[in-house]
Parts: C-alpha cells; sequence; structure tokens
C-alpha cells in the first residue's frame, strides 16, 4: 500500500525571525497522522527551518511506525527542500542547515521513497495546519 505524505512551513510576520509553523499529514490506507506545530519568534526561526522541520516529523513518524519499507511518496512546495533532499541541489550555509543534514541522514531507512514538488494549491491541508496557531495569534502575513 502506497503512503502520500504532504508538508509546509510558515514563518510570519517577518522572515527570518517570526513565529514558525509547521504542518505535515501523513496518508496510510483509512489512518491520517498530522502535525500542527508552532515555535514563537526566535532569531533562528525561518520558513526553511519550519519546511524542513515538517520534513522531518514525517520521517521520523514513518520510522517510528515501522513503516519506512512501505513505498512512500512525500509532496512539498518548497523548491529548496525538494530539489536539496534530492540531490539536484547542494545543502549550503543557512538557518535550515543543521535540520537538512538531520533530515538527509533518515533519508538512508527509507529504500522505497520518493520525494516531489507540488504547486502550493495543492498542498492546502499542510499549509493549513502549518498557519493555524499564526493566524489564531493575529501574526500571519502572506509573502507569495
Amino acid at each position: 500500500m502506497k503512503i502520500n505524505c504532504f508538508f509546509d512551513g510558515a514563518c510570519s510576520p517577518v522572515n527570518p525571525g517570526g513565529a514558525m509553523g509547521m504542518g505535515a499529514v501523513i496518508y496510510y490506507g483509512y489512518e491520517q497522522f498530522t502535525l500542527s506545530d508552532f515555535k514563537h519568534q526566535a532569531n533562528g526561526n525561518t520558513n526553511n527551518v519550519a519546511e524542513y522541520s515538517a520534513f522531518k516529523w514525517i520521517l521520523e513518524t514513518l520510522i517510528e511506525e515501522k513503516l519506512n519499507d512501505e513505498t512512500i511518496e512525500i509532496f512539498g512546495d518548497s523548491n529548496l527542500v525538494i530539489q536539496q533532499m534530492n540531490d539536484e541541489w547542494r545543502i549550503k550555509q543557512g538557518r535550515y542547515k543543521s535540520v537538512a543534514l538531520q533530515c538527509k541522514e533518515l533519508l538512508q531507512y527509507f529504500p522505497y521513497l520518493t520525494i516531489k514538488w507540488i504547486p502550493r494549491e495543492q498542498n492546502d491541508f499542510a499549509d493549513t495546519l502549518s498557519t493555524i496557531k499564526i493566524k489564531e495569534l493575529g501574526l500571519f502575513k502572506d509573502f507569495s
């Protein structure tokens, strides 16, 4: 059975340094795992750190649930995450570097994993999960 996963991240009202939201969903048959997490404004927060944190949560959850040997597709609208995790772009210096390297390390446990970019409008549930708390606190600013 194929597992479909979606992730998104947000940093608002400023990027970098804003409040950070992470959202992700894993669909496995009739089961669904979701993440909607929030971190208060801090210097280390960026949209890329948020995106990678949501992506990492997916990998860790799949490993914890012993689903990492299944056929898995992960979708996200962060071109940076997708290209770097697919070895199309190098991981350079940036606040996201540490979590990106952690994700890269976790990928070795997934023999049947593909990572694909999708347009933002096809990632609406993960996007909603990533911005719930930021919007509740009145901190959301759309940068698109």
